[in-house]
């Protein structure tokens, strides 16, 4: 019975940090994204830090 609920567990852990990691590379793609349509907006990255 405890080897039952600690393999459960541990499946809703991995689903859950593969759903963390997932969710993290699109963040991060998204930002990454929005940086290069702000850089071809602007020219520079430098000037949206001026504004």
């Amino acid at each position: 019975m405890l080897l039952h609920v600690s393999l459960t567990l541990f499946s809703l852990a991995r689903i859950y940090i593969a759903l963390l990691i997932l969710f993290a590379s699109q963040f991060s793609s998204f930002w990454f994204w929005k940086q290069r349509l702000n850089e071809r907006a602007y020219g520079r990255p430098s000037i949206k830090w001026l504004n």
